[in-house]
């Protein structure tokens, strides 16, 4: 699997803090959870678990860039 580029990269990263500073302003930082983020930036999120097993098990594809 190739790597982000370093623009989709910096905007990935930009996109999780937009979202992760409007979800603390309405809930409170310690009220929200990384999943939470995750999931309201449009990203996957797996924690303690094979990403290749939740894909399959989920059958989420891999989103083309």
């Amino acid at each position: 699997m190739a790597r982000a580029s370093a623009a989709a990269a910096a905007e990935t990263a930009r996109q999780i803090r937009e979202v992760a500073i409007d979800l603390f302003a309405d809930k409170g930082y310690a009220a929200v959870s990384i999943d939470e983020i995750a999931e309201a930036a449009g990203l996957l999120y797996v924690e303690d678990r094979c990403l290749i097993i939740e894909q399959r098990r989920t059958q989420i594809s891999r989103r083309s860039a």
